[in-house]
């Protein structure tokens, strides 16, 4: 009887073989599944040699993690051995429609194959443009900080006169009163001090336009169908997802890693409070929320690609180096686990990057919004955002707010007192330390996805060490620019 239960010779080498690499089988991705000849696979050719129930790493799974549960005594093969299976199960749904020509015209078109660049030798040298390797032309803008902030915190900012019955801390910012406006078609970097003595330092606000666009917004294009498709991502999230800021104009929603809903409370952060947010408020499946999930983080996984490409390195190297040394975890969900890659729908047809990094943990999604003068902490030099869509107003704006023809909803920097017009295409880097927020709406709706590195989230991950910890927090947002004035500067 004992030797009718026990598997054949070539089984147990199976499992031997199996509890001997369960690292690399642990270790395997979703296009090591589509490949036919992957290495492991050759290696287990001679062990599932003659049975005609393993011919392909599905039947070797299902083979496998059955005899698993009878013979091999490790809870941790066990374990691995059915996720891997798992994560199997999950790259064959999500299998790629798109050839491989077609998804290198898509990354081609997405201007994902550029080369990083620096701009510190064009600055040393004091040239005043740049040519990027996408072929835009940066303008490198010399331009001294204002020893403070022109406006305090909670003032609302309009590029019109204000209206007689506003009563709230208001401001006009426009070019009488020493604002520079930094029109839709230029792309620039500005920077202070000594060209001659330039450091990443010294770089105070990066905006680069028309980012992944083809020149003639061709429709047809792949690059006109992934905005069609991001800016439907913001839009659903916005309408789904808890508010973050319901006393500010437009919508504001966050994915990844929160503080929770005390985030507006003063007092010390705590690790109870930490963890995956949850930020649905209208009812929804599972399988809804997971496929939403998976939608942010493509579209935040393409967005930090851009950012890496398209911003310089003595930008986005401080970043990534100060994300590498505070171990801070890439962004999931409650509903998608941790991991590398992502997954994007184009008309109906799936192209999935198994092997891409996601962005940083901390991604906002933002329709309609502004926001009043303030700063945030954070624990990265540098903040990223990057605008999907940019409608003008509709009617005409209510309670006698008036907005430039350009619109409103721009980007403002105090100390810098420069205006940025905002404009579908572009990536936004700025130091969120230094106060900042937009002119007001009258009607403007951007469609924005955020990428900010809130101190908070950093001071806890110090405190938890080991990210196994991180649990579901309820949802929340950022600390800087809070929903309401608490009546300080």
């Amino acid at each position: 009887m004992s030797q009718h239960n026990n598997p054949p010779r070539k089984s147990i080498q199976k499992l031997v073989w199996i509890e001997n690499n369960l690292s690399r089988i642990e270790g395997l991705s979703v296009s090591d599944f589509c490949a036919p000849f992957h290495g492991l696979w050759d290696e287990l050719t001679p062990l599932t040699k003659g049975n005609r129930c393993i011919q392909d790493w599905d039947s070797f799974f299902r083979h496998s993690t059955n005899q698993a549960a009878r013979v091999i005594s490790s809870p941790e093969a066990q374990q691995v051995l059915h996720n891997t299976y798992i994560r199997y199960v999950q790259g064959k749904d999500g299998s790629d429609d798109f050839t491989h020509q077609e998804k290198r015209r898509l990354i081609l078109e997405l201007g994902l194959n550029f080369r990083p660049y620096s701009v510190s030798a064009a600055i040393i040298r004091g040239d005043q443009t740049m040519e990027l390797p996408c072929g835009t032309v940066l303008k490198l803008v010399c331009r001294d900080l204002a020893a403070a902030s022109p406006l305090r915190r909670y003032t609302t900012m309009f590029e019109h006169s204000i209206p007689e019955n506003f009563a709230q801390k208001a401001a006009v910012v426009d070019e009488e009163h020493g604002f520079m406006l930094v029109y839709p078609d230029t792309s620039v970097l500005f920077y202070s001090g000594d060209h001659r003595e330039f450091t990443y330092k010294n770089i105070h606000l990066v905006v680069i336009r028309n980012v992944a666009m083809s020149p003639d917004r061709d429709t047809s294009t792949d690059g006109e169908k992934f905005y069609r498709w991001l800016v439907n991502v913001i839009d659903y999230a916005c309408d789904v997802r808890q508010n973050q800021r319901p006393n500010h104009p437009g919508q504001m929603t966050q994915v990844g890693l929160s503080m929770g809903s005390r985030h507006k409370r003063r007092g010390p952060a705590s690790a109870k409070q930490y963890g995956w947010g949850i930020s649905y408020y209208k009812k929804l499946t599972d399988s809804e929320k997971t496929a939403h999930d998976e939608d942010v983080i493509a579209a935040s996984g393409i967005m930090w690609s851009l950012t890496t490409m398209m911003m310089p390195t003595e930008v986005t190297e401080p970043v990534v180096k100060t994300l590498s040394e505070l171990d801070i975890p890439r962004l999931a969900t409650r509903y998608v686990q941790p991991g590398k890659g992502f997954r994007l729908e184009l008309d109906g047809r799936q192209v999935v990057f198994p092997d891409v990094s996601r962005s940083p943990p901390e991604i906002y999604l933002t329709r309609g919004y502004s926001a009043w003068v303030h700063d945030d902490e954070c624990f990265a030099p540098t903040a990223f955002s990057f605008t999907a869509g940019r409608e003008p107003p509709r009617t005409a704006p209510e309670n006698g707010i008036r907005v430039p023809s350009y619109g409103g909803a721009n980007f403002v920097h105090l100390r810098l007192r420069v205006i940025v017009i905002n404009s579908a295409g572009s990536l936004f880097s700025w130091d969120p330390r230094e106060k900042h927020g937009t002119t007001v709406a009258g009607g403007t709706t951007n469609h924005i996805i955020a990428c900010t590195f809130s101190k908070k989230i950093s001071d806890i991950v110090k405190e938890l060490g080991d990210r196994q910890n991180y649990g579901i927090s309820e949802w929340g947002a950022g600390q800087g620019n809070l929903d309401h004035d608490p009546g300080i500067d």
